[in-house]
């Protein structure tokens, strides 16, 4: 299971069908392409293979349609599991990682580290806690805000603070 990716999160069954409601790690203009492929459910320390037939909804009420599941007493068990899918099926999807820990540079110096990483309806937001006052700051993940997030260096380059 070294090639899996973690794409998804189940929050909770939606409806009495067995579809599921879940928290996506993946931008929203790919969902489609999980369409029809191969997941795998981690409960505990084991994979449960499934097949998604559709994700649907808005950015903040997504609902996957699992094929083998078609009432909401089997999946009432999956509330809480991550969905992966294989690196293979999923491409070069970016898909968001936790930045906890990334520095955050403003004009070419650092002005903090994220310590948290929420999930809002309308974005996602950094907890950031500044290196000279140990306040903290809220920065949403805008293209307003965020110019650039680096993996290579751990770092998230802000554009303007609030």
């Amino acid at each position: 299971m070294k090639n899996l990716i973690k794409v998804f999160t189940i929050k909770k069954p939606h409806g009495i069908k067995g579809e599921v409601k879940v928290v996506g790690l993946i931008n929203l203009k790919t969902y489609a392409t999980v369409d029809n492929k191969l997941a795998f459910i981690k409960t505990g320390e084991t994979f449960i293979p499934v097949t998604v037939v559709k994700v649907f909804g808005t950015i903040d009420k997504l609902v996957m349609r699992l094929k083998e599941y078609c009432n909401i007493n089997d999946v009432i068990k999956f509330q809480g599991c991550d969905v992966y899918f294989k690196k293979d099926d999923v491409g070069d999807i970016p898909v968001l990682t936790s930045l906890i820990g990334y520095q955050v540079i403003k004009d070419d110096q650092i002005i903090g580290t994220v310590i948290d990483q929420l999930e809002t309806k309308a974005h996602p937001i950094l907890r950031i806690k500044d290196l000279q006052s140990d306040q903290i700051m809220l920065i949403p993940i805008v293209k307003e805000y965020v110019q650039t997030i680096d993996e290579t260096t751990r770092s998230v380059i802000l554009d303007k603070v609030i």
